[in-house]
Order: C-alpha cells, then sequence, then structure tokens
C-alpha cells in the first residue's frame, strides 16, 4: 500500500483481510494511532513493513510493545513530524508556511 493510511483503511484491512499475513505499508503516511488498528486488526500478521513512514516515531515504545507478536516488524527510518525539517516552500527556515509534503 501507499500514500496517506487512515483510521477507515486500517478498519477495512482487519475486516476483509483478517487472514492477512505480510504487510508493507513503507514511505507512507501513517499516523500512530493508524499503526496501532493494523497491528491490532492483523491478528495472523508474521510481517509488517512501516519503514520511512511520517506519523510515529521508529523508537516508540508503545508501538514497539504492540507489535511485540508480530515475527518481522521494520520501522526503521519512521518519524513523527511535528516541525518542518526543511526550508519552507518560499525559501526561509521561519516554520510559518502551510506547505505540506505529501509522500
Amino acid at each position: 500500500m501507499a500514500g496517506a493510511i487512515r483510521e477507515q483503511d486500517a478498519a477495512a484491512m482487519a475486516t476483509s483481510l483478517p487472514r492477512l499475513k505480510h504487510l508493507c505499508l513503507d514511505g507512507c503516511y501513517l499516523p500512530k494511532q493508524v499503526l496501532l488498528a493494523v497491528i491490532h486488526g492483523g491478528p495472523e500478521l508474521e510481517a509488517l513493513s512501516a519503514k520511512l513512514c511520517v506519523g510515529f516515531d521508529e523508537g516508540d515504545e508503545d508501538v514497539a510493545r504492540e507489535a511485540a507478536m508480530i515475527a518481522r516488524f521494520e520501522v526503521g527510518g519512521s518519524r513523527l513530524v511535528d516541525k518542518f525539517d526543511q526550508r519552507d516552500a518560499d525559501g526561509q527556515d521561519d516554520d510559518t508556511s502551510s506547505y505540506v509534503d505529501v509522500m
């Protein structure tokens, strides 16, 4: 899957694909609460990759604890963004632009 993963997407996966074994969400916009919904909605998940995502931090202890039953769980490079980590669209590093970078 790619793009922004929303709560309704996580719910649809749980309802439509309850026996899902492998899921790759690399590079998605994936808020922490949605990732947790994916984890809880996939009781048979054996492998879940959410590397280089935006919306949660790769070192989040809650996420690691909830995903402990997944044999292969990869989240390297994922980060929670609450500030711009690049210059604004106008070239100024003033953190006031409404520019949004969509992955």
